[in-house]
């Protein structure tokens, strides 16, 4: 092999080969060196060919900058540490651009958090977990009661920014809202004549779905704070079903309703002989039900732990004349003209109660007959023939005895028939000859 030609340049410690072949521009190419001595030794530092930019100035420069770092023990002293610096450098710069621009995500996604609006987290959290969660006919309230009325007054606000007085705004448009009106036949003196907003219930069903949508928000991390809605005061509801049917009532609706249609004379003596709920009744399926027993299983009432209705005569008599396909356990009893599952409460009913007067001259909506009454007639029936208040939450599934005290009122007739019996006995009493005048007693030497 031969040996390599070096020349010296004009600077001290630099030099150059030229390349056998490869010329650059009309010269031949030149590969520069340096030469420097480290801890008393001869050291060669390659510096790069001409052709790929090094020139002799630009490499004695570099080899003064080698030395110099030398000198001061710091810095690249080859072009391989200078190559590997560079790279840690580019690695760094790589890094610290990543590391900014995650800082600068983490910072949107912070802002973007504090800043949700309420129809944002409804739409992305509250609401997809309420469908999961709730019961379907209870999440399609809840989603009604967030378009009609949260919506419009909360909606764009961002959850951090709402306070107790948005609330208040918010419980304010329901109490205050415009008379509701259903059709578009009704004359204007008669929409101005309704009264204006809506019930106390539904203000407190709209405060309560606003309470939960916060809970879940601070649950989620989403929201840090107090709950605004624990700061307004809810209306005073007074919803309690006061009307209930007399036997005689009672019977004569079932006999009008079954003269417009058998199945829902059949769905309301169910409420009225077993106290079930409309709901409850649509659910009853043939496995729920025990002819042996006389029972029916009440399943997942609204949520609740199961529990057991029982048949009267009448009842079984009816449900042995239901229509049934099969011997599916799972299939319902009552079932819609397309073999589905019944959704609501026929108007018929309605029609059915008008005909007959029974809402007549009636403003206060608790008075007022609506199916539930018929659950609320079974109960006070049962209070009023004499069956404990436990019996009777026992049947109607009541969480809570504090439920089921709305029906003592009906207990008060015992009490009267208790007290009129004592004026019976002392009539009794007086007619036989039996009443000692209080003097004599004493006279006759009696007790005091």
């Amino acid at each position: 092999m031969p040996t390599e030609t070096w020349f010296k340049t004009g600077h001290r410690g630099l030099e150059f080969k030229r390349h056998p072949s490869r010329k650059h521009g009309v010269k031949f190419d030149r590969y520069f060196r340096g030469r420097v001595q480290v801890e008393g030794k001869r050291k060669s530092i390659g510096l790069g060919w001409e052709s790929e930019g090094v020139t002799e100035t630009a490499a004695w420069l570099k080899l003064e900058a080698f030395r110099e770092n030398m000198a001061k023990g710091a810095g690249p002293t080859t072009k391989a540490e200078e190559r590997r610096a560079e790279r840690d450098r580019v690695a760094r710069e790589k890094a610290e651009v990543a590391a900014a621009a995650e800082a600068a995500r983490l910072e949107a996604e912070k802002a973007k958090r504090e800043n949700v609006t309420v129809t944002e987290f409804w739409n992305a959290h509250y609401f997809p977990q309420c469908k999961r969660d709730k019961a379907e006919k209870t999440a399609r309230n809840e989603g009604q009661l967030f378009k009609n009325w949260i919506q419009p007054i909360l909606g764009g606000i961002p959850l951090r920014n709402v306070k107790a007085a948005d609330v208040e705004r918010l419980k304010n448009s329901v109490l205050d809202a415009p008379p509701l009106v259903k059709s578009k036949d009704i004359p204007a003196e008669a929409v101005a004549q309704r009264p204006k907003g809506r019930s106390p219930r539904t203000c407190e069903y709209v405060l309560a779905v606003t309470r939960q949508l916060f809970n879940q928000a601070a649950n989620l991390g989403i929201y840090d704070g107090k709950n605004p809605v624990s700061s307004v005061k809810k209306p005073k509801v007074a919803n309690e079903r006061k009307r209930f049917l007399t036997h005689t009532e009672a019977e004569e609706l079932l006999a009008v309703v079954k003269d417009h249609s058998e199945q829902l004379h059949d769905i309301c003596l169910l409420s009225l002989r077993a106290g079930l709920r409309a709901g409850e009744i649509f659910n009853l399926q043939w496995a729920d039900v025990d002819f042996a027993r006389g029972t029916l299983l009440v399943r997942d009432p609204k949520l609740r732990p199961d529990r057991t209705a029982y048949m009267t005569s009448e009842v079984r008599d009816m449900l042995k004349r239901q229509p049934r396909i099969g011997s599916a356990g799972g299939e319902l009893v009552f079932k819609d003209t397309n073999g589905n599952q019944l959704q609501e409460i026929s108007h018929t009913f309605d029609r059915v109660v008008t005909s007959l007067g029974l809402n007549d001259g009636i403003t206060d909506r608790r008075h007022k007959l609506v199916f539930h009454s018929l659950r609320h007639s079974f109960a006070s029936q049962l209070v009023e023939g004499g069956v404990h208040l436990h019996v009777v939450r026992e049947l109607l599934g009541h969480s809570t005895l504090k439920m089921t005290e709305r029906y003592s009122h009906v207990g008060t007739g015992q009490a009267r028939r208790a007290v009129q019996g004592l004026d019976t006995a002392a009539q009794a009493a007086k007619t036989a000859g039996k009443v000692i005048p209080f003097g004599q007693t004493k006279a006759a030497g009696g007790d005091e």
